[in-house]
């Protein structure tokens, strides 16, 4: 389920193992299969409103308020899709870290984004919004 939006998705699950480890995706994994279809349905249409508000503030200060606000949806997604939301540590590296891969590898977001010609600049402002938010929120 997780994989199967991206043609090249065994190819995006090596590659979040080698960056985040087998544990870690597996348990990512578990997460989505526990949601269900309706559940992941609900959870990919939530993330993808969120990208898309997000992308409509991509010239803005990506730390003004309500960037950060629609970043704290984001994250509490992504907690979600990492199966970890019910932990207490905040997992600021790995958010912050989730950022940094959205620029350094553009698939991550092409599925998110109709407007791919906006892909690098958007994953650039949503690296430092995470990064911010990482950093004074967790």
């Amino acid at each position: 389920m997780l994989y199967e939006n991206f043609p090249e998705g065994q190819e995006y699950r090596k590659t979040a193992i080698q960056k985040y480890g087998k544990a870690e995706v597996e348990q990512s994994e578990r997460a989505i299969q526990k949601l269900g279809k309706q559940g992941f349905q609900k959870l990919q249409s939530d993330f993808e409103k969120v990208n898309i508000k997000l992308f409509e503030l991509k010239n803005q200060n990506p730390q003004s308020e309500e960037v950060q606000l629609l970043v704290s949806k984001h994250y509490q997604i992504i907690r979600q899709f990492w199966g970890t939301s019910h932990k207490s540590d905040g997992q600021a590296a790995a958010y912050a870290g989730l950022g940094t891969l959205y620029v350094e590898d553009e698939r991550f977001l092409q599925n998110i984004l109709k407007e791919k010609t906006e892909l690098p600049k958007f994953a650039l402002f949503l690296q430092q919004a995470m990064d911010f938010f990482a950093k004074t929120n967790l």
